[in-house]
Formats: structure tokens, C-alpha cells, sequence
């Protein structure tokens, strides 16, 4: 075997030990948010064996065509039980993007959480503005990402692989 072959084998078998990240992509609009109509998306999650933490990110942008500033508030949030057993929504700080009449901004929001829920939730909100308002369109990416935690056979076994193929090489 070739040295490349070996290290496309030694990758591939770190994979399936060590796991890997599963993440969903979900492509959000475009859609128009208007004032005092937010707007909540909800996706379940696919969870890998023994999910460590949860990374959510929406990357996007948002065109204005409104003479007058737009606040558009954005938030995540995840379902949990509370101790009665109850299901409790559980949203991340908010982050207010201001959008400039007749612009467009870039909307950039990330979020870690320490565990991998079932089902985790983007939220969209325009802040009611006295004057012409006719909503914003937003348009982006949202991928929530569960990261599994690494096996203890993973740091062995990546060890063992690059002495053979340092034990091949000098053959």
C-alpha cells in the first residue's frame, strides 16, 4: 500500500471510533417577519451515540425596504422538563440586528449548549417602529450540530496507527 493509502485508512477508522459530528443544515427562507407577527422554526435533532454539546449557528442576511430602521430580534431555544415534569422552552440571550431603512445587514448568531436536546428552535421577531414599516425579508443558513464525545479507545488506537504506518514507510 501506498503512504496515502495508509492515511486515507487511518482517517476513515478515526472516524468510526473517535464519532462524528452530526449536523443538519436547514436553509430559512427567504420569508418576510413583520411587526407584532414573530415567526418560530422548530427542528428536531438526529442524535449521535452519546452526544456531547449542541453548537447552533444562523448566518444570513436581512434587506429592509422600509424608509425607517428596523430592529429585528433573533433568539434559539431548546425544550426541556422542568422538576413537575413539564415542558419548559428555554431561549439563549436574544440578539437585536438593526437593519437600516432601505439596507441590508448581515445576521450572524451562534449559540453553545452543553448537552444535545431532541429538538431546538430559531425565533424571529421585528420590533414594532412608529412610522412606514412593511417587514424585512430574511433569508440564511441554520445548522445545529450535536457533538459526540470521543470514545477513550480513540487516542490508543489514532496512536497505534501512525506507528504502523511510520513501521511501513521505513520498510
Amino acid at each position: 500500500m501506498k503512504p496515502r493509502s495508509y492515511v486515507a485508512v487511518m482517517i476513515a477508522l478515526g472516524a468510526l471510533v473517535c464519532g462524528k459530528a452530526r449536523g443538519e443544515l436547514e436553509v430559512i427562507g427567504p420569508m418576510i417577519v413583520v411587526p407584532n407577527q414573530p415567526i418560530a422554526l422548530y427542528f428536531p435533532n438526529l442524535l449521535p451515540p452519546d452526544p456531547d454539546h449542541k453548537i447552533l449557528n444562523f448566518t444570513g442576511k436581512a434587506d429592509n425596504p422600509s424608509p425607517v430602521t428596523a430592529d429585528l430580534w433573533m433568539a434559539f431555544d431548546y425544550m426541556k422538563t422542568d422538576a413537575a415534569g413539564l415542558p419548559v422552552e428555554v431561549f439563549s440571550t436574544p440578539v437585536v440586528f438593526h437593519i437600516p431603512g432601505g439596507g441590508t445587514a448581515p445576521l450572524d448568531m451562534h449559540w453553545e449548549l452543553p448537552f444535545c436536546p431532541r429538538e431546538v428552535s430559531l425565533h424571529f421577531r421585528l420590533e414594532d417602529i412608529p412610522g412606514v414599516n412593511l417587514g424585512v425579508q430574511v433569508g440564511g443558513q441554520f445548522l445545529h450540530e450535536c457533538v459526540p464525545v470521543p470514545t477513550p479507545a480513540a487516542l490508543p488506537l489514532g496512536i497505534a496507527g501512525v506507528g504502523l504506518l511510520a513501521l511501513r514507510r521505513r520498510r
